[in-house]
């Protein structure tokens, strides 16, 4: 991992953590590690391993680029087929700021709403 990964990294598995106000103890249990290993990894002294660091991102409900650095959108918005890769599937808000972030998810789900709706009548 470069280091400007593994700050941002280390930064916001303590951030993810902190916020769901849970100890590293916990976390620690719920990952069946030591104590000392959550440490090194907040502290960038340790990185964990794929698997591990995906069952983070499922806990934390970000995604691994998330927790790596790579992107600044914790959980991206997929269409119908859930694929990524694809262009178009995955709508990357990181850029708006707070309100035009809140902005698209009130419209999203207003227009999931009204789609609802639709099949009812």
């Amino acid at each position: 991992m470069s280091s400007k990964t593994n700050e941002k990294f280390t930064q916001r598995l303590k951030e993810l953590r902190v916020a769901k106000g849970i100890t590293q103890q916990e976390i620690a249990t719920l990952f069946n590690v030591t104590r000392p290993c959550i440490c090194y990894w907040e502290t960038g002294k340790r990185v964990p391993d794929y698997q591990t660091l995906i069952a983070l991102g499922d806990f934390y409900d970000v995604s691994v680029d998330y927790l790596l650095g790579c992107s600044d959108t914790k959980k991206p918005i997929l269409n119908d087929d859930g694929d990524q890769t694809k262009p178009g599937n995955c709508l990357d808000i990181s850029l708006l700021d707070e309100e035009g972030k809140k902005q698209i998810l009130d419209y999203y789900e207003y227009l999931l709403g009204r789609q609802q709706n639709s099949k009812i009548s």
